[in-house]
């Protein structure tokens, strides 16, 4: 148990390092994407941010059930693959959310605290392709693959989806950032899947 915690953190650890590198902005400034018909559709339900806030539990849960090294290794490299696939768009091709269209609601919830809390800790900038949304759905399938019980499959593939959805809600990300970081996360999956 020791070991696969371990094994959580560091993965967590290199995930936020790389991350917050490329938000120094190392060789562009962010930039504005037009918002969509679909962006604009799409409603601000702040209470959304408890399900995109689930990445990090559901990554120790996962690494819990991981049954042998194979999957420990398909886990944690297909997450790290994921991963550095975005910061590479992120330092070359950096884009930016207009959150100030969508200020926080003036009441003291818990909910609204645990918002502005995200955003004083996290900037807009890093969006294309949403690297929550690349490590969601990478998680998700090698989560998907070594669990044993017919019924839980699914749960992570529809937990990756349900995280998805939750991008746009909280207004952390524009509508064309879901199939690219979908495409991300696929494509590690798959990479170690055959790779590993």
């Amino acid at each position: 148990v020791a070991k696969r915690i371990l094994l959580w953190l560091i993965c967590g650890g290199v995930m936020i390092s790389g991350y917050g590198l490329t938000k120094l902005e190392p060789f562009d400034v962010p930039r504005f994407l037009p918002l969509t018909s679909l962006d604009l559709a799409v409603p601000f339900l702040p209470w959304t941010i408890w399900i995109y806030g689930t990445a990090t539990w559901a990554a120790l849960i996962a690494w819990l059930q991981v049954p042998d090294k194979w999957e420990g290794r398909r886990l944690f490299f297909s997450v790290i693959l994921a991963a550095s696939i975005c910061w590479i768009f992120f330092a070359f091709f950096p884009t930016t959310y207009p959150r100030e269209l969508y200020p926080l609601p003036n009441t003291d919830s818990w909910t609204i605290r645990e918002f502005a809390d995200l955003r004083s800790a996290d900037t807009p900038a890093n969006c294309f392709p949403s690297q929550h949304v690349a490590l969601a759905w990478s998680l998700g399938l090698t989560w998907a693959g070594f669990l044993k019980r017919w019924w839980s499959r699914p749960l992570p593939i529809l937990w990756a989806l349900a995280v998805t959805v939750c991008t746009l809600t909280t207004k952390q990300h524009y509508v064309v950032d879901l199939p690219s970081g979908i495409a991300v996360g696929v494509f590690s999956w798959w990479v170690c899947r055959r790779g590993i």
